[in-house]
Parts: C-alpha cells; structure tokens; sequence
C-alpha cells in the first residue's frame, strides 16, 4: 500500500481543481476508506485549498456524497508561534500536494518532506497554519487534556478552539538533535536526527491510533485492546496494542528495520503478502531492493540507546560506527576501504551530545587515522 501515490495525488489535484469526472470521485472514495490518516490528508488538503483559493464547500459536498464522517471546521485566522528569535518560517508541508511536480520514487517522503537542509531547529507544523519551533537539542514536547493543548518544553504553545476537531501535526526532527512527544492517548515516541513523525492531535475519532513516521523511531505504546496503533512508513505497516519497539525508516537506506524490545509486533510489507510477528529481542530487517524480509536476536540496546543520548557499542567495526555518525549528523564519510582493519573492534558508549567535529577527532584518534573537515564532508586519511 503506497500511502499517497502518484496517481492519488494527481486524483485530489483534479477534485480540488474541480475536474474530476466520476471515475476520478470513485478511485478517490475507495482511497480514503482505506484509512483513517488517508481520510485527514484530504480533510486537511481540502482546508488549506479553501483558505487558500476560497474555493467552495467542496469538503462537505464530498462528506454529503460519499459519507465521509468529519467535521469540517474554517479557521478565521492564523497564528504564528516562535520559541527562538533565529527561527526560519517554513511552508506548510501539505501544500506540496498542491503543487504539480515530478514522480519521485518514494510517495510519503513526497508527502511529508521538506528541503532539510534549512531545518535548524524541531518544529512542528499543523494543518491550522501554526509553525512551533525550540532551539534545545533533545526537545520535548506533549498533547495534553486530550490533545486540546499543545506543550513544548512544558509551555503551552497552541490551542485547539473545538476539542472534537482532528487536526494533522508534523513534527520534524534536524540532524543533530533528537525529540520526545507524548501523545494524546499516552503513547511515547522518540524521534531520531533526521526525522519527521505525522501524527494527530487525538484518536477519539476513530476505532484505530495511526501515526506516520519517516526516519527513526523508538516508540512506547500506551495499551488499548480495543483499538490498535499503527505506524504507517512507505514500505512497511506496524500494529501493536501495547508495546515498546524500535523502527528504523530512513529514505535512502538499502534496509528498514524494526526491533522489539517488549510486547508484540506485527510487520506487514506493503507491496507483498509478506507478515512477521515479532518476539522480544528480535529484530526484522527489509532490504527493499529484493523485497525480501528477514528476522534476526539482537541486544535491543544497540538499537534504542540513541533516544537517551548516546550510541552503545558492542564489538562495531570503524566502518560501521561511521556509519551512525553520518546518519545521525548528516555527514559525508568518505575513506580508503583499505585504510581502516576489520581488526578495529571497539565497545563501549559514544555520547551524541559533542559537537561532530569532536566527535570524529576523538573517533580518528582511537584508531589512528586523521580527517579534514569541509563542510558537512569529511575525509579520513593515514598520516604520512
């Protein structure tokens, strides 16, 4: 199940514009009754149009139509909320929708992705016009009193008018820094350097709990039998109850993974009939190139210690520590392949807080190599 394809896009483009034909109203119809985050993209794309282009009620002719249960709500005005003087105001993320572009290979990064390279800070943006920023590196930010109010660092920052209405938030994560959110329903989230989580501002409405996530996440799921909570990512769907997990989805990587730390997990590829059940201590790995999963036992440490600030080692080779560290500060490596041994084991904890450049001369030393820094590149070499 790709999440907002080419072809979706193109429908909501000609229903917006108002030239869909019926064919167009069915396909779009059968789409968003395949979930309920389908059904507040629309909502959402549909709001921002009108406020935009004072367009019609074409929402609630759609509602009235096809039976689409929201409520539709027009905001008279917008805010604009700042927590750092240096901050830089950024496009809503859903209006790329709107406007006509190329076929890009992965839809949700289409979706949810902006140009990274200007993103300084964790910020939040909402489908009521807000844009939320902090300038701390590990941020930490809460729904509370039933996701009516928004808080970043124990502040309340944004209010929603109507407790009822659902509303779509995306918060993103730069390289560097990491964030924290508490969900309505008391689920925990930990986000990664480098990533976005697209979440709502409460569940009420719905029988499900789905969140959208690209990069890393290390999720604690509030337990609800009665409603189950899926992480949706471009290649894979995640359902729990209740439960503690990891979840690695960065664009570009050649694998995705996910691993268990307590609880249960089921793993369902979207483009194939392929499901896993995930044990504790168990790790299930994509390599998307041959659309092939496989599950492995693993230290659920060295994959989760990242959301307390530090990465954990265990027997890593140079090559694949470096690794990390370009992910998580965005860095370019590059290095002789002969230069570094595989005999260069180490254990131990490497602590994210220091600034990369520290970071990588420390790293050099242990081995013995040097680097040159040029920019967000950097170059290992051996001393003459």
């Amino acid at each position: 199940m790709k999440i907002v394809s080419e072809n979706i896009r193109s429908l909501i483009k000609r229903y917006l514009a108002g030239t869909a034909n019926a064919q167009h109203m069915l396909t779009l119809s059968q789409w968003l009754k395949q979930s309920e985050m389908n059904e507040l993209i629309f909502k959402s794309l549909s709001r921002q149009h009108e406020l935009e282009h004072e367009a019609g009620d074409e929402w609630n002719c759609f509602v009235d139509r096809y039976g689409v249960n929201f409520q539709y709500e027009k905001k008279s005005h917008r805010k604009l909320i700042f927590l750092s003087s240096a901050a830089s105001i950024l496009l809503l993320v859903t209006l790329y929708i709107l406007i006509p572009s190329a076929p890009v290979e992965n839809d949700l990064f289409a979706f949810v992705m902006e140009q990274e390279d200007l993103l300084t800070n964790t910020t939040i943006t909402t489908t009521r016009g807000d844009t939320m920023e902090t300038t701390v590196s590990h941020a930490s930010i809460e729904l509370i009193h039933n996701g009516q109010q928004l808080s970043v660092e124990d502040k309340v920052v944004d209010e929603v008018p109507n407790g009822n209405s659902v509303f779509i938030n995306t918060l993103k994560v730069p390289y560097g820094k990491t964030a924290k959110i508490l969900l309505a329903d008391g689920t925990q989230v930990w986000l990664n350097a480098g990533s976005q989580l697209i979440f709502p501002n409460h569940f009420r409405n719905s029988d499900k709990r789905e969140v959208m996530l690209v990069g890393e996440g290390y999720f604690e799921v509030a337990h609800n039998p009665s409603k189950a909570f899926r992480v949706l990512t471009n290649d894979m769907t995640y359902t729990v109850l209740g439960t503690a997990f990891n979840i690695n989805a960065y664009d570009g990587e050649q694998n995705g993974e996910a691993v268990l730390v307590n609880g249960s997990l089921q793993i369902e590829h979207n483009n194939s009939a392929q499901k896993v059940v995930l044990e504790p201590g168990q790790k299930a790995s994509l390599n998307k190139g041959l659309n092939r999963m496989s599950t492995f036992s693993v230290d659920p440490a060295l994959y989760t210690s990242w959301k307390d600030g530090y990465l954990t080692l265990n027997h890593a080779t140079f090559s694949q520590l470096i690794r990390q560290v370009e992910c998580y500060y965005n860095y370019q490596i590059v290095f002789d392949k002969q230069l570094l041994s595989e005999s260069d084991i180490l254990s131990g904890k490497l602590l994210l807080e220091e600034e990369p450049e520290n970071v990588i001369n420390a790293l050099c030393d242990l081995v013995g190599v040097e680097c040159k820094i040029n920019g967000s590149r950097i170059e290992l070499y051996r001393p003459e």
